[in-house]
């Protein structure tokens, strides 16, 4: 397998939040256990991370960090259109993406080619309503469909695309959008309309009952007080495929490992404007008074939340990263202690000076995994394409100069330089 890269245009402003209107009447909690929260254990290993000490750049340049990468231009046909990608794995040579927007799970190959969708949009046996997450079970080859909209997790078999079975669980008035499967567990996001008693971010279920086994991470100390719903346009869940997956959520500082019998915190991030408490009070205050969340006055004070995006990769640490409404990259070398922090990243080896976004949203053994979404490609085509500066190098170039505005996403697949080559 050949290495080429990704890129970054002048960055939008992209929210990346989607307000969840519950329609449900949701209720705190108080019935069972819901509210007896699993002590998350004390690490002193927990690595800090000061966004204000790193070194601030005009630009990140993918090859100071990583190969050139393998190209993965997505077959686009009536069965396979990729809108939007919410959550992306590799897994046994194949990419699943789950696209936020028709809300299915499509499977490629390497090479991009389509192969099929698992699930289907329906209220039958192994159908779903609102398709909002996936997780794979990597030693017995199931992959599990999350609905948001039923708190149902239908399960299939990989290798024969077959319905095996479905875990419908206890949603005792909460809303969960995002899963983990690790270790014959299944974990959710826990979000409730009205958290003005004890709540808890994070629930473990029972991939066979669905019953509720423990609930974690009290959100007055991981999440500044916040824990109604808000959908984010990606996971709070990452770096699922290893022996310790991590979790933070929207306005939480502290990224935490999930370990087969406890929950530790492996990193925090720390920033002078770090959204506060009295910040998140202030947004719960107007929130009563007019039904919806306002986030105006964050962005006014350019306040940092919304770590994500979470990578790591052999001793270094990517994830990004609000401030206002802008979006920021780090890359932090956790063995030389030193961070890299930028609005831009750019794709220097698509052409030397390119500022089309494309975000890293995997990393594995085969290596990380970056997307330039749908929405960026015109602009790809407007300012490198047509210009020429299309470096002819790149792989599958042929593809990528072939590109309209009806393709789907593109996939960079890179392998990360060795620690001592980084800038």
């Amino acid at each position: 397998m050949k290495c080429k890269i990704f890129s970054n245009l002048p960055i939008m402003k992209d929210i990346n939040i989607k307000i969840s209107v519950a329609i449900l009447l949701l209720t705190s909690c108080g019935s069972k256990n819901s509210c007896t929260i699993t002590p998350t254990s004390a690490n002193n290993n927990a690595i800090t991370i000061n966004i204000d000490n790193a070194i601030n750049k005009e630009c990140l340049l993918f090859s100071d960090y990583f190969e050139t990468p393998d190209v993965i231009v997505l077959e686009t046909n009536d069965k396979c259109i990729i809108q939007n990608i919410q959550h992306v794995e590799l897994f046994e040579g194949n990419i699943y993406i789950l696209d936020d927007k028709s809300r299915t799970l499509c499977v490629f190959n390497m090479n991009g080619t389509f192969l099929y969708r698992i699930g289907d949009i329906g209220n039958g046996k192994g159908e779903h309503i609102e398709l909002s997450d996936f997780a794979i079970d990597r030693k017995d080859k199931k992959i599990y469909l999350w609905d948001e909209a039923t708190d149902k997790a239908n399960v299939f078999d990989i290798d024969t695309k077959d319905y095996i079975y479905s875990i419908k669980t206890e949603r005792e008035g909460s809303r969960s959008y995002y899963i983990l499967y690790h270790n014959n567990k299944l974990y959710t996001n826990h979000t409730l309309l009205n958290n003005d008693d004890e709540t808890h971010l994070l629930r473990e279920i029972d991939c066979v009952t669905g019953k509720q086994i423990a609930t974690y991470l009290n959100c007055e100390e991981y999440n500044k007080g916040w824990n109604f719903p808000l959908r984010m346009a990606n996971s709070c869940f990452y770096s699922q495929n290893t022996t310790s997956p991590k979790y933070v959520d929207i306005f939480g500082d502290t990224i935490l490992s999930i370990l087969p019998d406890r929950l530790i915190p492996a990193y925090v991030v720390k920033s002078k404007d770090f959204v506060s408490t009295n910040d998140i009070e202030v947004i719960k205050k107007d929130m009563r008074d007019t039904g919806m969340p306002d986030l105006t006055g964050l962005y006014e004070q350019e306040k940092v939340f919304m770590v994500h995006n979470i990578m790591e990769m052999d001793s270094m640490l990517y994830f990004q990263y609000k401030k206002g409404m802008d979006k920021h990259y780090m890359l932090y070398d956790i063995t030389k202690k030193i961070g890299h922090k930028s609005n831009i990243m750019s794709n220097d080896y698509i052409c030397k000076k390119c500022y089309i976004p494309t975000d890293v949203r995997y990393s594995g053994e085969e290596g990380v995994l970056a997307v330039m979404a749908i929405e960026h490609i015109p602009h790809f085509i407007e300012h490198i394409i047509t210009p020429g500066l299309l470096n002819p190098e790149i792989d599958d170039y042929k593809k990528l100069i072939n590109l309209n505005s009806m393709s789907n996403p593109v996939l960079f697949l890179h392998k990360q330089k060795y620690i001592e080559e980084n800038v």
